[in-house]
């Protein structure tokens, strides 16, 4: 009949068994965060005070894109630095990232290509782009990273295929828009031709970002640029951006390549930037923004994600809605390609839902909140 407290096991070295209670009042037992889901900004460090590893020095936008997507997921790669246990060798197929390296590399190899060569006929243009298909392929091939034959033979295909709708597309863009590659795989940031990009935040802090920019076109004035990201997968993810220009913080990249081209080419009067989906809809879809729209938006959710890091705000967010993973299952959005889906419990869902309306997840939240609210004002306007 007494408390489960006074009963020596807890009160043992280590204190493991108390630990345990704890993680299980504090998910399960209360309708506020704690440290046991991510509340750690009261948490005392040996110093005395939490104090973030990850902002230390320059960032990259997919870094900050992180928090805004799962702040839990960020905490254990920037944070803890941990890191996913890989087995290639069982692998069925391509990955989506190894799918996007693979196409990355062949379209940075056959545009700089272009840009060193003299203008070609639309037969010479893909009958290059084969060739140096054909070349990457098989030098991927030999990595091992490929799955099985069969299903690499069916991706290969289907990666030509891709590619020369994008051939299609790029040259039509050339003609119609007046406008031409002058960089592929642009670097900024410290020891890069271009310098960092450095946001100045409230409280007198700032952000140096650093990246490399898949594309930078120029028109033939030198007036306007278009900054492109090739993407190789489908533009559903991204379509927030139509809405607001960083999608609650999700989507960082493009204003931020921006203000590097503007450092770099500071003579040019307008700048848009783009996500190409090179893969998708025959190699035409696009999702992008300027940098006039994107820059205030993105000072202020940058700020907003610096602050919820710095006050050790890193609940694990499983996304809005489920999506199919195979075989009739369904997976929480965030969670279905995670990986460190084993580290959260299986109820993460509902123990979101039955939290979200704590200051943190408000905090949280918030950052896309913000934006849908600007976009819906400027359409009742």
């Amino acid at each position: 009949g007494r408390a489960a407290d006074a009963h020596f096991l807890f009160r043992a070295p280590g204190e493991t068994l108390r630990h345990g209670r704890d993680l299980e009042r504090g998910r399960f037992q209360t309708r506020r965060f704690t440290e046991w889901d991510g509340a750690i900004g009261h948490a005392r460090s040996h110093d005395g005070g939490w104090s973030p590893a990850s902002l230390s020095g320059i960032a990259s936008p997919t870094r900050l894109e992180s928090w805004a997507t799962c702040p839990f997921r960020y905490f254990l790669t920037y944070e803890l630095g941990v890191e996913p246990t890989e087995a290639p060798e069982a692998a069925e197929t391509l990955s989506a990232l190894d799918r996007g390296i693979l196409v990355h590399d062949i379209l940075e190899r056959f545009v700089k290509d272009t840009m060193s060569s003299p203008p070609r006929s639309a037969d010479e243009d893909a009958a290059r782009l084969r060739e140096v298909a054909q070349e990457r392929m098989d030098a991927f091939e030999r990595s091992g990273l490929t799955g099985r034959p069969v299903m690499w033979r069916l991706e290969r295909e289907r990666i030509r295929r891709g590619l020369l709708d994008f051939l299609d597309v790029h040259r039509s863009r050339i003609e119609e828009r007046g406008e031409r590659p002058v960089a592929t795989e642009l670097g900024f940031g410290d020891g890069e031709e271009v310098p960092a990009v450095i946001l100045q935040l409230p409280g007198d802090r700032t952000v140096r970002f650093r990246g490399w920019i898949d594309r930078v076109d120029i028109s033939d004035d030198g007036s306007r640029a278009t900054v492109i990201d090739y993407k190789s997968g489908r533009a559903n993810n991204f379509r927030g951006i139509e809405k607001d220009p960083v999608d609650g913080g999700r989507h960082l990249q493009l204003p931020v390549y921006a203000l590097a081209v503007k450092g770099w080419r500071p003579e040019v009067t307008a700048i848009n930037a783009e996500f190409w989906f090179v893969m998708d809809a025959a190699g035409a879809g696009y999702v992008g923004t300027s940098i006039e729209e994107s820059v205030p938006r993105l000072e202020e959710v940058v700020g907003k994600i610096f602050e919820g890091i710095n006050d050790g705000v890193f609940p694990a967010y499983p996304g809005d809605g489920s999506i199919p993973v195979g075989s009739g299952r369904f997976a929480p959005k965030n969670c279905a390609y995670c990986p460190f889906d084993r580290l959260c419990p299986g109820s993460r869902a509902w123990a979101w839902e039955r939290k979200a309306g704590d200051p943190a997840a408000v905090r949280f939240t918030g950052l896309s909140e913000m934006g849908s609210a600007e976009a819906r004002g400027g359409e009742a306007q």
